[in-house]
């Protein structure tokens, strides 16, 4: 026997069908309403998890931010306490070149150790110390030259303007040049020609106002000294004019001084002469 529609629906005790039906409807219902409570809950949990992924996201973020920054700030702090180690330095040895420069009066030895003790403070390959006279500047001292011997007494014509050494003497300040072969063609000439001179830094030597001559750094790499390099030697070049100065006016003293001496034994002398004469004279009589 085929079955039908009706064998699968469930009759009660007088063989009723319709009765089942509001048992089934209901259920109906409730599935559909359970299932659409889970529907909102799964949605409501979706919203929550994303949401609570958003703020983990935006923390994780914050923090990356703030670990970003308190590794640049402490790039920034080490940064600074290299800097400020270097110059610590970079003042001690200014310091102790002075000391040094003040433990002379000899003229010539200041100028000796100006050039050693600069060499201390701001690293060169050849350096000379020259003395303003006039319209020029002569190279009374240097060191790390092969052909010194030709370079002392060379003079710097200041009323041409064929060198570097004229823009210092006219600005009075300190002035680098990044390549000086490729601007000065004396550089590519002799005595000069035999330091390879590249890099050039001059420094005035000021004694107050006044102008005493100045002092040149030499490297044989473009582009290697730089304003940092500049106001070290300047200030190092201030207090090398004072020693300069101090020894310059001690020997004119001792120079004073001797030719004083020297006319004292002199007058000494004819004093003596003329007292021997009159007790010559005398015995005449």
């Amino acid at each position: 026997m085929k079955s039908g529609f009706s064998d699968y629906l469930v009759k009660d005790a007088e063989g009723m069908y319709l009765k089942v039906l509001p048992v089934v409807v209901e259920n109906a219902l409730k599935h559909w309403q359970t299932d659409r409570e889970l529907r909102a809950y799964r949605t409501h949990l979706e919203e929550l998890v994303q949401e609570r992924t958003s703020t983990l996201e935006a923390e994780i973020q914050r923090r990356k931010q703030a670990e970003g920054e308190k590794s640049r700030l402490l790039q920034q702090l080490q940064q600074q306490n290299t800097i400020l180690t270097r110059r610590r330095r970079e003042a001690d040895t200014l310091r102790m070149a002075i000391q040094a420069l003040s433990s002379t009066l000899d003229l010539q030895q200041v100028f000796e150790l100006i050039l050693r003790e600069l060499q201390e403070v701001v690293p060169y390959d050849s350096a000379s110390v020259q003395q303003l006279t006039d319209n020029y500047l002569e190279i009374i001292g240097g060191h790390g030259f092969q052909n010194l011997d030709e370079l002392l007494a060379f003079r710097f014509d200041l009323t041409v303007a064929d060198n570097p050494n004229r823009e210092v003497v006219d600005t009075r300040s300190p002035v680098i040049i990044e390549d000086a072969p490729k601007i000065y063609k004396k550089f590519h000439r002799k005595p000069h020609a035999q330091a390879h001179i590249r890099s050039w830094l001059g420094v005035p030597l000021l004694f107050g106002d006044r102008l005493l001559g100045m002092i040149a750094l030499d490297k044989r790499e473009p582009g290697f000294y730089t304003q940092e390099h500049a106001q070290l030697a300047q200030a190092f070049a201030a207090q090398a004019a004072v020693a300069i100065e101090n020894a310059r006016m001690f020997t004119e003293l001792k120079q004073a001084e001797a030719a004083l001496l020297k006319m004292n034994e002199e007058l000494e002398q004819r004093v003596e002469e003329r007292i021997d004469q009159a007790k010559g004279d005398d015995r005449k009589g």
